[in-house]
């Protein structure tokens, strides 16, 4: 045992500040893989207390540095013990397009599951938990079978073999072709990565699933963007003006917010870690997903055409720089 390690080791904390210190420093070197907390966890608790002596709580400024250099290691490690980087990125890609879309099917269940979107919702659960796990040979069948049922209005809607019932979302021709589009460049992906053995992802974090929890709660919370005025009628004929504030849910604003801040997240790793698997899976999400947008924007059935136009154009950007600064970390090594 090292020095650090020894004085920490014959230090009794039987409460109190130090000890206070110290259970706060243990639960921000959670951050880091475990491995890693094995191998140095002690030591660094150790240094810090000596440092921070006579405090009860870490600094806020210790606080994100050990959860950085927590992350980072995370980042180093998922480069170092995984997939080829294409391997790897492409199933990030499908995954963020999974989970994308569970939390968006997730608003159309409201009170009731068990209705004809049900088994819709509760395949893409199904999918979005294998593809967590990186269970590939049961997320493609599933995938299969979204993808038909997507397609079934343009293929003339019959069950598969009379076995398989029809359910989930009805679209429209052109909703069907740009959300049938997306479907299958995921499908095509899977397909390719359960088939080759040698080049299958490893397990993500549980804690993707905390991007569910945040939209369910957002799409039950509306803000209020100014009134209107509207008529309110008796029953006696008797009217008069009202305002009525207009609510919308914080649904779309929360998802927006959490994509830009995953692909600066994506920045950040490929920074640290110059490996070119982010910008993959950036730009894989980012093509599977602008179709619909654009075709709500352009029917008039969504967010102006203005606004998906910086939406989009934030995310090349980031993309972009995910893609750069990995070229750049690869002619450095070479």
């Amino acid at each position: 045992m090292n020095a650090a390690g020894s004085r920490l080791a014959g230090r009794i904390v039987s409460g109190g500040e130090a000890g206070r210190a110290e259970s706060w420093y243990h639960r921000l070197l959670r951050a880091y893989p475990p491995a890693y907390r094995a191998a140095h966890g002690e030591e660094i608790v150790g240094t810090l207390l000596e440092v921070s002596a006579g405090r009860a709580r870490p600094s806020a400024r210790e606080c994100a540095g050990l959860v950085a250099g927590g992350l980072a290691a995370r980042f180093r490690e998922r480069t170092a013990r995984s997939a080829p980087w294409w391997a790897d990125g492409l199933a990030l890609g499908a995954f963020l397009i999974a989970l994308t879309n569970l939390a968006s099917d997730l608003t159309m269940v409201d009170q009731d599951l068990w209705t004809a979107y049900g088994p819709w919702v509760i395949c893409s659960v199904v999918l979005v938990l294998a593809l967590l796990r990186g269970r590939l040979w049961v997320a493609l069948p599933v995938a299969l079978l979204e993808a038909y049922q997507v397609n079934r209005s343009l293929i003339g809607g019959d069950s598969v073999l009379r076995v398989v019932p029809e359910f989930g979302p009805v679209y429209g021709v052109g909703e069907t072709v740009v959300q049938y589009g997306a479907m299958v460049a995921a499908l095509v992906v899977l397909a390719v990565l359960a088939t080759r053995r040698s080049v299958r992802p490893r397990p993500r974090s549980w804690w993707w699933l905390a991007v569910l929890a945040i939209v369910s709660v957002a799409w039950r919370v509306h803000i209020t963007m100014g009134s209107q005025v509207v008529p309110v009628c008796s029953p006696e004929g008797a009217c008069h003006p009202a305002h009525v504030p207009n609510e919308i849910p914080l649904f779309d604003l929360t998802r927006v917010g959490l994509t830009v801040l995953l692909l600066t997240c994506g920045v950040w790793a490929t920074a640290v870690t110059r490996d070119l698997r982010w910008a993959l899976a950036g730009a894989f999400f980012l093509l599977t997903s602008t179709g619909p947008h654009v075709y709500y924007a352009l029917t008039g059935d969504g967010v102006p055409v203005t606004l998906v136009a910086v939406f989009w154009g934030v995310q090349a950007v980031l993309v972009g720089a995910m893609t750069v600064t990995a070229r750049r970390g690869a002619r450095a090594r070479a």
